[in-house]
């Protein structure tokens, strides 16, 4: 009995001592846009609710519109490739506050994102869009929300293709985490879904780019309201869930 409450006090002891890191790939930021874990789709629009943090679908302007009105630049085939951004989500734990950065830069240069004969669709002139007389209605049913509790996420861009991964390029897989040696010590690699996203086919919006906006009143526009773009919040943190 007693070697057992030790092995068990031994064990608690090594796990609070452990240094841990904890990647989150979900809606991860890649160059200027983000992994579409959210389903989105191209022209969808959603408002944000900036004291929950809540996300809720209004609506498609490519469906309310008549899409061969949009300004929509063709789809276009490449290939690329760059390791993670910087803003990816890592939460710490242990004692490891002096070698954080190192972590993460070990972390973010070991991810790898590439899209391979990928499909890029987008609106050249957004605000167009989201002004349209052909969307005035739509604007109209959003006139609860022209306050400062609320701002709207717009999808302006698509990346679609025939392989599109996200995948931690480093080491091996054991038990669940990976084993990263930082300045000497140790450190236990864990990710809340996969180290591997793939996603694949051209009808597939697997990554997009987003714009964050908010309804204020135009007493002299037709519907008396007008989407004008917020540049004080970051579009691919908040698409993370950071409002």
């Amino acid at each position: 009995m007693k070697r057992t409450i030790l092995l068990v006090l031994l064990g608690t002891l090594l796990s609070a001592c452990a240094k841990q890191a904890f990647v989150d790939l979900q809606n991860a930021p890649v160059a200027d846009s983000n992994i579409n874990s959210r389903r989105t789709a191209f022209g969808d629009v959603y408002l944000i609710d900036l004291k929950s943090g809540t996300f809720n679908y209004r609506g498609n302007l490519v469906e309310e519109d008549q899409a061969d009105r949009l300004d929509i630049i063709p789809a276009s085939k490449g290939n690329y490739s760059e390791s993670a951004s910087s803003n990816i989500s890592i939460k710490f734990k242990g004692n490891i506050q002096e070698i954080k950065p190192e972590i993460t830069a070990q972390i973010t240069s070991s991810l790898i994102f590439s899209m391979k004969k990928h499909n890029q669709k987008r609106f050249r002139y957004p605000d167009d869009v989201l002004n349209a007389k052909e969307v005035a209605k739509f604007r109209s049913n959003q006139s609860p929300f022209a306050n400062d509790n609320f701002r709207f996420l717009f999808v302006n861009q698509v990346f679609s293709g025939e392989k599109i991964e996200y995948k931690f390029n480093k080491g091996k897989e054991d038990g669940g985490k990976f084993i990263l040696d930082v300045a000497g010590q140790k450190v236990e690699v864990f990710f809340n879904n996969s180290a591997e996203l793939i996603c694949e086919g051209d009808d597939n919006a697997c990554v997009v780019s987003v714009q964050v906006w908010k309804l204020v009143p135009n007493p002299g526009g037709a519907t008396g309201y007008k989407f004008v773009l917020d540049t004080e919040r970051e579009a691919q943190v908040v698409f993370q869930g950071g409002v």
